[in-house]
């Protein structure tokens, strides 16, 4: 079996300096939008104008490349974002499951029996529960 572990916290986190690098992007194509455009011949003759041509073509192809990879930045952070809350919403659902379970969140009909297992399971009765005081979680991850 395998274990994924992601703290969807810094997912979010990820997600949002994405979202600052795209809003850069986005700037940096707006301000080379005019000047790669169209191009102006520096001179009249007929070589300054070809050179203006294929630079102004230039300009168009990364006008145009420059918009999808904005649009691919832009579906990237929407996919980032969506799967953190994915985990988010996992991760809520098992501690939801976890608490119900032990008899911590619910009708209250349910009974621990002491480290979160319902009384029926724990092989402890009431009597030598008392004794045996606060039980508490190991310290670390799980």
């Amino acid at each position: 079996m395998s274990f994924v572990t992601a703290v969807p916290q810094e997912v979010l986190a990820a997600a949002r300096h994405l979202a600052g690098i795209r809003s850069l992007l986005a700037d940096s194509s707006a301000a080379a939008a005019a000047p790669t455009a169209e191009m102006v011949a520096p001179a009249g003759d007929q070589v300054s104008a070809q050179v203006a041509a294929l630079l102004s073509a230039f300009g168009q192809d990364y006008q145009g490349i420059s918009a999808q990879a904005q649009e691919f930045h832009e579906q990237f952070v929407d996919l980032l974002n969506a799967g953190a809350g994915a985990y988010l919403g996992t991760d809520v659902a098992n501690a939801k499951r976890g608490l119900l379970d032990a008899g911590v969140v619910g009708d209250g009909a349910r009974q621990s029996g002491g480290a979160g297992l319902p009384a029926a399971l724990s092989g402890i009765d009431r009597p030598q529960r008392q004794n045996l005081g606060p039980v508490r979680p190991p310290d670390g991850p799980y």
